[in-house]
């Protein structure tokens, strides 16, 4: 509703010189209006002759100019014409496409008064605070919102001055190259800062399992140590009872030795006798 009223005090305070075609017209137009801040004609059909046209071919001294004088007239005009075709220049036509419907829009040509201005600064009070826009800080909805108010701002001096409104176009231009570049540097000190995390992050993996694996070589070089024990401790078990078999088995070979030779001697003296 704010925005429709809008658009009728818009209408009016411009001297009612844009007529609206068809109830479709009027809806696109609203439409366009809640989209953007810089003022448009009301969309028509592409290839179609409209009311936006015909305000481009009326003559100085139509009813609105009728009390300007001849010469002024003239110089009038031409200030017209150039101020047309720069606004045509800077702001080239929208191109919109509703229900397989291809519509044209053009830039508004109509002067603006002290309360146009008024009413473009509480459009953008509103809009910021319907879109949230943060008052602080980066954002892209405040962003948005203040290019298109300095579009309206440029397509209301060009209509009075066009050399003004191509200087103010040039310092856009380069604020706008201004505010890429930065982009630029953001994204790229993003990415890079980014990339420092992932390489960050990927050494302290490398860390951390540098630490897991060293754990594991010390519980293994432990459970080695260990083994070794066991290892060394069998080896001793072993030679003992090798040791000490070594012994029985001499002990029994002399204890067989002495046998033999006392069987020996019982032979002999058995034999003898």
């Amino acid at each position: 509703k704010l925005q429709f009223l809008y658009f009728i005090g818009k209408m009016s305070t411009m001297g009612g010189s844009t007529v609206l075609e068809d109830p479709n017209e009027v809806g696109a137009t609203i439409a366009q209006l809640s989209e953007s801040l810089v003022l448009y004609k009301p969309p028509r059909k592409k290839g179609r002759v409209t009311v936006g046209s015909a305000e481009r071919s009326k003559s100085p001294c139509s009813p609105r100019q009728g009390l300007v004088p001849p010469d002024e007239g003239v110089e009038r005009t031409k200030q017209v014409l150039e101020a047309t075709s720069v606004l045509h220049l800077l702001f080239p036509p929208k191109i919109i496409e509703e229900n397989g419907i291809i519509y044209e829009q053009d830039i508004s040509e109509v002067p603006t008064t002290g309360l146009d201005v008024i009413a473009l600064q509480e459009q953008l009070e509103l809009r910021s605070q319907l879109r949230s826009a943060r008052p602080e800080g980066v954002c892209l909805q405040r962003e948005e919102l203040g290019q298109q108010c300095f579009d309206e701002l440029i397509r209301q001096v060009t209509i009075e001055c066009p050399e003004r409104g191509l200087t103010l176009s040039r310092v856009r231009d380069e604020l706008n190259t201004t505010i890429n570049g930065y982009k630029s540097l953001i994204d790229t000190a993003a990415s890079l800062s980014m990339r420092k995390v992932i390489q960050r992050n990927i050494q302290l993996e490398i860390e951390k399992e540098l630490e897991t694996l060293e754990y594991e070589v010390q519980i293994q070089q432990k459970r080695v140590h260990s083994l070794a024990a066991k290892l060394d401790k069998t080896k001793r078990i072993i030679e003992d009872r090798q040791k000490l078999l070594e012994v029985q088995h001499e002990e029994e070979l002399r204890f067989i030795k002495k046998g033999n030779i006392q069987l020996n001697n019982e032979l002999k003296r058995l034999t003898q006798t």
